[in-house]
Parts: C-alpha cells; sequence; structure tokens
C-alpha cells in the first residue's frame, strides 16, 4: 500500500511539473506517455519481486515439512507481522528437545528491524536467514517438562481452544 501511495505521489508531482512547460520540443502529452512508461516499469519491477518472494517462501515453507509422528510437529502461528511457524523437534523417542521458529515478514523494513532485534533480544540461535523471502529462523531448547510428547504437544495444538485462537497444525 505504502509503495502505491509513493507512486500515486511521484505520479501527481511529475503530472504538475508536466503541465507548467513545454521544454525540449517535448509537449505535455510526450511527458506523460513517458511517465506512464516509467510507471508501468515500476509495477512490473514490483509485481516480479514479489513474484521471486512468494516462490522462495513457498519453498522455505516446503522445506520445513509437515507434522510426522514421533519426528515433528508444525505449528502455523497467527503472527502480526506475517507468518509465524514454530517446529517441534522430537528425538528418538518422542520427546521434544529443541524448537525451530520460523518468521516471514510482510515487508523487507520489518525483516531487517526484526532480524536484528530478535537477535539481539533472545536467547535463540539464528541458524537461517532469507533476505529474499523475508525469513529468519531460530532454535531454542523446549523446556517444558510436563508436556514434552509427542502426543501432548500434538493434541495441545489440535484443541478446539488452540484453533479458535488461530494455531494450526501443519500435516
Amino acid at each position: 500500500m505504502k509503495k502505491m501511495i509513493a507512486i500515486l505521489t511521484a505520479l501527481a508531482a511529475t503530472l504538475s511539473l508536466a503541465s507548467c512547460s513545454v521544454k525540449n520540443d517535448k509537449t505535455t502529452a510526450d511527458y506523460l506517455a513517458e511517465q506512464e512508461i516509467e510507471e508501468s516499469q515500476l509495477i512490473e519491477s514490483l509485481t516480479q519481486a514479489e513474484i521471486e518472494r512468494s516462490e522462495k517462501m513457498i519453498k522455505n515453507i516446503e522445506d520445513i515439512g509437515k507434522t510426522e509422528k514421533n519426528k515433528q510437529i508444525v505449528v502455523k502461528v497467527p503472527y502480526a507481522y506475517g507468518d509465524q511457524y514454530h517446529i517441534f523437534v522430537m528425538n528418538r523417542k518422542g520427546i521434544c528437545e529443541k524448537v525451530r521458529d520460523y518468521y516471514f515478514y510482510e515487508t523487507v523494513e520489518m525483516f531487517e528491524r526484526n532480524n536484528e532485534k530478535q537477535k539481539e533480544d533472545t536467547g535463540k540461535k539464528k541458524i537461517d536467514s532469507d533476505k529474499t523471502s523475508r525469513m529468519v529462523a531460530f532454535e531454542r531448547d523446549y523446556d517444558i517438562d510436563e508436556r514434552n510428547q509427542f502426543d501432548q504437544i500434538y493434541e495441545l495444538y489440535k484443541s478446539d481452544d488452540s484453533k479458535a485462537q488461530g494455531f494450526e497444525v501443519i500435516e
């Protein structure tokens, strides 16, 4: 939305300048035609960048995988700045030892700001970062002993309360 407002503002400024006078034997129509070409090229490049981001994000989510009995639980979590995934990684006995958190930010600004902020403000170990898809991944120890088995965690996130809060187990 901000990009579109910036484009419209630039277009309005150009139109106001173009309507003032004719320079170098160019008419207002010539200036408008040039501006429309530049605007369409800008929109095309922005669209291409978003397509590339979407493709990279889809690949990263595919790499995260799906829930597998006694191996991992993948949960999509509601997040204000984009998408977030928790991956509960199980050992051979089906007990959770690690959690990987993947954050996919909507804007480059949010990615950069939160990338640095989270790196400084958390005890999590950063395991991956990708500016194209605006993704940052962290790993941390799982330290809840009362609910550390696959079935317990799975049932927690499949419950109606968790679903009502927006949690979704990816299967």
